[in-house]
């Protein structure tokens, strides 16, 4: 994993946690993508690598140290709509609304990340349809957002 990639899922680790859980199917998802992109088809390499990502995916991120660090310039846009799946992916079966915690940190990343509030709409809007177009299910759009990035597209 590069020191970006790291960067990218500390980040994304403190975002979903800001509501003080993580769902199994976040773990699930994130695991199940990452993996294999990581370790390649290596069994061992695998096996290894998704106890230390399972790991990593439960260490105290804080959110607000991460953000000390430079935005990542050429993926500040794929950080911002990934978390802004990954917010919707974590909501509760009947849940309409992002928790305050989750907004407040989703929030605070958009400032981190100094993005004109035309992207940042054009960006929701985008992630929206893509939870739209995966039929309402926000971690599905989520795993093709992690795809096409670790898959280099």
């Amino acid at each position: 994993m590069t020191p970006e990639q790291e960067l990218l899922l500390q980040i994304l680790a403190a975002v979903a946690w800001s509501d003080g859980r993580l769902t199994r199917q976040e773990i699930r998802l994130l695991l199940d993508q990452l993996v294999p992109e990581f370790a390649g088809q290596d069994v061992v390499s695998q096996d290894h690598l998704w106890s230390e990502l399972y790991d990593r995916l439960f260490a105290d991120y804080d959110l607000e140290e991460l953000l000390q660090k430079s935005p990542p310039d050429h993926h500040r846009e794929w950080l911002l709509r990934l978390s802004y799946l990954l917010i919707q992916a974590g909501a509760s079966p009947g849940e309409t609304a992002i928790v305050p915690a989750e907004q407040q940190a989703y929030r605070r990343l958009v400032e981190w990340l100094n993005l004109p509030p035309e992207v940042v709409d054009q960006i929701e809007q985008t992630a929206q349809a893509d939870v739209i177009f995966h039929q309402g299910q926000p971690l599905a759009a989520l795993r093709a957002q992690i795809q096409q990035f670790f898959g280099g597209a």
